[in-house]
């Protein structure tokens, strides 16, 4: 699971480098019969925090189809965009404060987010979503 559906420039700041990708959480393996969630991690001086995008794939054919160029998959990239790139910027505005740490992002992006929708795909209907409130 090396491959990054989005991988973002690193970011340094005080001699620290975070990186930041959109994967399959790699706590989680394809072959164990449930599905894997796509997750944003931030590794930090080796700390490593998976933030849930609520999308979960359930073979490493359905995490490659995202890389496909159909409609479907287009639309589910631009959802896990969204997810993506609301990290990002959290990120950015903390290290702008000079505030950043794994732990501080995950409050402030629990704080202003709330909790994600979930989607779920299954293998025999790829990038269908099922919305359901938490």
């Amino acid at each position: 699971m090396n491959k990054a559906l989005f991988s973002d420039e690193s970011r340094r700041f005080a001699g620290a480098t975070i990186y930041i990708i959109l994967a399959p959480d790699n706590r989680y393996k394809f072959d164990t019969g449930k599905s894997v969630p796509l997750t944003v991690c931030v590794t930090h001086q080796r700390l490593r925090r998976y933030f849930p995008t609520g999308a979960k794939v359930s073979s490493m054919k359905e995490y490659e189809a995202l890389f496909s160029k159909s409609n479907a998959a287009i639309e589910t990239r631009k959802e896990l965009r969204k997810v993506f790139d609301q990290i990002c910027a959290k990120t950015d505005e903390l290290i702008l404060l000079n505030r950043f740490s794994v732990a501080d992002l995950k409050s402030h992006v629990e704080k202003s987010e709330g909790k994600v929708t979930e989607k779920t795909m299954r293998a025999d209907d790829t990038f269908s979503s099922h919305r359901k409130k938490r």
